[in-house]
């Protein structure tokens, strides 16, 4: 029954979520404007706007394009692979942990606000965690002596999550190389059916690797440049103690506990001391089963140590279930030692884990949009007299230039001018004109942006800005762009939206 309850709970967030249709932000445009703009060969190509997937994952999108290219279409498989977490990660826990250890854990992934919030995202990052579950479980099933059916159907997910899932080649890498030394620790050869479902992994996990490395070499390369490999220092992804920090703490913060202040240390240090307990116990009690589940994190951790894979929160999303297990039956260990007062303290320790995922869930209740764009555009449609002229900061011409082209919302009588796009992340979406100006993208040199605004025109133009990354960039596009326009003459109205704006000047 509790189970049960939980997974409604986690499955009412994750619709609740996907109905709320926020706006496109700036990182799915990248990708919506690729799935509209590529056909097949293309998108298994190198993409635009320094974007990559798996190609399954990209295929899927594109047979959806082609029918409905609105927000709620185009994100409907992370839905399908929100709801599919749901049911696999009990699953596995049940599979690995004690009973009261895996409602605990399960209660933990369907609470993950990033979790949660990645199941309605254009983003392929729901699906690395589905499809990491789907290994997991299947690789259970083969720590035994697995029949003929059992073999093809784990060769099948296997081959198919790595299809659909860069992360997926990470799993099928770390557990299959665990039953292969299972095997050879218990001084027999791998049985065939699994010399074979191994073998379909190898293939599948290669082949996908080779196309990734061939067509994404720009995204890791763009991890590379930022601190988001690891350790926090420029181009590495740091080595030892830094990289294991790097890694435990943006999956804790994928769970959803905090990742800095006081709460840190009050909170999420003394509940990696609990995981820490939890996977000794499991270890314990269940060898095999939780190096299957476990061994893919040692794998991610060294491909970050070696700079060949990113960690920041979303791409290390589909460790999740992993910390949720150890957390889980560390709560559930330190609630059998405690013997008489084990309901309570297990009860407290279940408190405390969930605490602060639930908060993050409320957040997520109260404020569920990143920028809104499209209100911004269907109040401009109403709004806009013939004549006005429009200019776009750099960074909104992707979502204008996607619900141009999605037929899904209205939008200002304008003549937009698709580019060619380009593999760097700010290539162009579209190319300036008369009546609408296009900010090229200048780095942080604000005063070259400003120097644009000085030469334009007198007239009505009306400034849309969205997706300020940090504080800084929020103060220039929301108070010093403002500011430069304002100086040229006279501001008239403005539609204001979350994480967008439209402002009216009549310039002299």
């Amino acid at each position: 029954m509790l189970v049960g309850a939980v997974g409604l709970i986690g499955a009412a967030l994750r619709l609740r979520e996907y109905v709320a249709d926020r706006s496109l932000w700036l990182d799915e445009s990248f990708l919506a404007l690729d799935l509209i703009r590529q056909d097949v060969p293309g998108l298994l190509g190198r993409l635009d706007f320094n974007q990559g997937a798996a190609p399954a994952f990209l295929l899927v999108d594109k047979g959806i394009e082609v029918a409905d290219r609105s927000e709620a279409a185009l994100r409907l498989p992370s839905l399908v692979f929100g709801l599919a977490t749901l049911a696999l990660a009990w699953q596995v826990a049940r599979r690995v942990c004690s009973p009261a250890a895996a409602l605990i854990a399960y209660a933990l992934v369907a609470l993950s606000p990033a979790l949660v919030y990645y199941s309605s995202e254009l983003k392929q990052y729901a699906g690395d965690t589905a499809c990491g579950l789907a290994v997991t479980w299947v690789a259970l099933g083969l720590t035994g002596r697995p029949s003929r059916r059992t073999a093809i159907a784990a060769a099948a997910v296997g081959a198919a999550a790595v299809s659909l899932s860069h992360a997926a080649i990470f799993v099928v890498a770390g557990q299959g190389a665990v039953l292969v030394a299972a095997a050879l620790v218990r001084k027999r050869l791998p049985s065939r059916a699994l010399v074979i479902v191994v073998g379909v992994w190898a293939l599948a996990a290669g082949a996908v690797l080779a196309h990734t490395l061939s067509t994404s070499s720009g995204v890791l390369s763009s991890y590379r440049s930022s601190a988001d490999l690891g350790s926090g220092t420029v181009g590495s992804g740091g080595r030892g103690v830094h990289a294991l920090k790097a890694l435990a703490t943006a999956v804790l913060g994928d769970v959803g506990l905090p990742t800095g202040g006081r709460a840190f240390t009050v909170v999420t240090l003394v509940l990696s001391a609990v995981g820490v307990l939890g996977l000794v116990a499991l270890l314990r009690a269940r060898p095999l089963a939780t190096l299957v589940v476990t061994v893919p994190a040692l794998v991610t951790l060294a491909a970050n140590a070696t700079d060949h894979y990113p960690v920041s929160g979303r791409t290390v999303l589909f460790l999740v279930p992993i910390a949720s297990i150890c957390i889980g039956e560390g709560a559930a260990s330190l609630a059998r030692v405690a013997h008489g007062a084990a309901p309570a303290l297990g009860v407290a320790l279940a408190g405390f884990a969930l605490a602060y995922p639930v908060h993050g869930d409320v957040e997520l209740l109260r404020t569920p949009t990143k920028e809104e764009t499209r209100p911004v555009l269907n109040a401009l449609a109403l709004e806009a007299r013939p004549g006005d002229r429009f200019f776009l900061a750099y960074a909104a011409q992707y979502a204008v230039a996607y619900y141009q082209q999605c037929d899904c919302t209205r939008v200002p009588g304008w003549t937009l001018v698709p580019s060619r796009g380009g593999r760097a992340q700010w290539s162009p979406a579209l190319l300036s004109t008369r009546q609408v100006l296009v900010q090229p993208y200048r780095g942080d040199d604000q005063n070259a942006y400003l120097s644009q605004v000085r030469t334009l025109p007198p007239g009505r133009i009306w400034l849309i800005v969205s997706h300020a990354a940090d504080a800084k960039e929020h103060a220039f596009l929301y108070d010093r762009l403002q500011r430069a326009f304002a100086a040229r003459g006279t501001r008239l109205t403005a539609i204001r939206e979350r994480g967008a704006l439209a402002t009216l000047y009549a310039l002299r």
